[in-house]
């Protein structure tokens, strides 16, 4: 599993979206969302400094 933490958080948060465009329950509150969107760029960016190698391989 070593290189894919970023792409299943990044594959969550999609559906997540998705769910939320398709108006099938609010995730986000109003008022949030500006906040909410800075949390998951910073939680991305030290996903990626976390991580040192290409997804799938166990080395660099």
């Amino acid at each position: 599993m070593k290189g894919y933490r970023t792409l299943g958080l990044s594959a969550a948060l999609a559906a997540l979206g998705a769910i939320q465009q398709a108006d099938l329950t609010t995730i986000v509150p109003p008022g949030f969302e500006g906040l909410s969107l800075t949390l998951i760029g910073a939680v991305m960016a030290g996903l990626r400094f976390a991580t040192t190698t290409p997804v799938g391989r166990k080395t660099a």
